[in-house]
């Protein structure tokens, strides 16, 4: 992206924003398979059934986007620090 002209800003945007959308789908997935489970688990294990809090979707919404945009730093860093002129000579 940088051999095109991109700015540096653009391509930290472009990492959030990707970490932003896998965070939101994993934390839809996972309190969905996490509904799935506590049922089965309430029911087999403990012979009752469990109640289901709504607000708990937002949890865990909010903590798989934190740790997906905690995931991103280390690319944003590598991806800023990359010389085009290098990459682009030994990519033969």
């Amino acid at each position: 992206m940088k051999a095109l002209g991109a700015q540096r800003s653009k391509i930290v945007a472009i990492f959030l924003t990707e970490g932003c959308i896998l965070g939101f789908f994993g934390g839809i997935i996972g309190y969905i398979i996490s509904i799935f489970v506590s049922e089965y688990i309430g029911l087999h294990v403990f012979d009752t059934a469990l109640q289901r809090r709504d607000s708990l979707m937002f949890i865990a919404i909010g903590s798989a986007i934190v740790i997906a945009l905690a995931g991103t730093i280390l690319p944003i860093k590598r991806a800023l620090h990359i010389k085009p002129s290098i990459v682009l000579k030994e990519a033969k």
